[in-house]
């Protein structure tokens, strides 16, 4: 759906349609979407379930190196700072 500004015939705005196939009823359109929602939601939970071990792996990685980088001398010598206290 195209918003046009009527004085100005310019593009305000581009609206897509709730869904891909638009039957001509937009409350039988919402309701097709509201269907669909659960199902969408259910395979971003699995996909997001399938990628957690390889996010929680670098995440590790990334601390294990910064660890490393830091010696404990360092920390001794700064002493707490003003956000430990």
């Amino acid at each position: 759906m195209l918003i046009v500004e009527q004085v100005t015939g310019r593009i305000v705005e581009v609206r897509e349609g709730l869904v891909e196939a638009p039957s001509g009823d937009r409350f039988k359109d919402a309701l097709e979407k509201v269907g669909e929602d659960p199902v969408r939601a259910r395979e971003k939970f699995e996909q997001s379930r399938k990628e957690l071990p390889g996010r929680q792996k670098a995440i590790e990685e990334k601390f294990k190196d910064s660890l490393k980088r830091v010696r404990p001398e360092d920390r001794e010598k700064e002493g707490p700072r003003e956000i430990d206290l």
